[in-house]
């Protein structure tokens, strides 16, 4: 019986243990993003959000926004282009052990793309808007105060524009329990994105 009784407990323990998750899922980003397009031999940079919410021991939300431009003068004609990105998505974890979880989510993605470009005293402005979905899947992993992971993502936001595949790093350092640092770095066959900010973790 008492042998019984102390292997019930110390499964109930391991359980809590292995539930318990070490990687941060809990948090508000704010992010300085850059895009480097090589088809057009151009660099987009701005400022992003990024949010995420574990509603049970593996469910979790996530929100994130950017927008980003690349503006220049060139001979005769000045040039602003914009992207504007929206997406929420839902994700599922799973625990490999305390430290390490796979996860993959599924989500909406809303993009709008604006170009104004002044020539000859004229202004010629476009812009337009897509919807589509983000699919993406990783690894993560807890190192102490340091977090780091692999990941697939898919993104196809509809219209003309072809659905892209992306390998990307992720990284999270813990200054504090609450306060941390985030970079992440991503690319597909023509762009390259990189992001560097700072973390609230609740």
């Amino acid at each position: 019986m008492k042998k019984l009784l102390l292997a019930a407990v110390l499964s109930s323990v391991c359980s809590v243990a292995l539930a318990e998750t070490k990687n941060t899922y809990d948090y508000v980003n704010l992010t300085y993003n850059s895009f480097d397009v090589n088809e057009a031999d151009s660099k987009y940079t701005g400022l992003g959000l990024e949010g995420s919410k574990l509603l049970t021991e593996n469910v979790f939300v996530t929100a994130n926004w950017f927008s980003v431009e690349d503006a220049d003068t060139v001979p005769g004609a000045v040039y602003d282009f914009n992207i504007d990105q929206l997406g929420v998505a839902v994700g599922y974890r799973h625990a490999l052990n305390a430290q390490t979880d796979l996860y993959a989510q599924l989500g909406y993605v809303r993009q709008e793309m604006s170009a104004d470009i002044a020539y000859n005293n004229q202004l010629v402005s476009d812009s337009e808007t897509e919807t589509g979905y983000q699919l993406k899947a990783g690894v993560k992993r807890s190192f102490g105060k340091f977090e780091g992971g692999v990941f697939l993502e898919r993104l196809d936001a509809g219209g003309d524009a072809d659905a892209t595949t992306s390998i990307g790093l992720d990284g999270r350092y813990a200054f504090t329990d609450q306060f941390h640092g985030v970079v992440g770095y991503a690319k597909d066959s023509d762009v390259a994105q990189f992001k560097l900010g700072v973390s609230y973790a609740f």
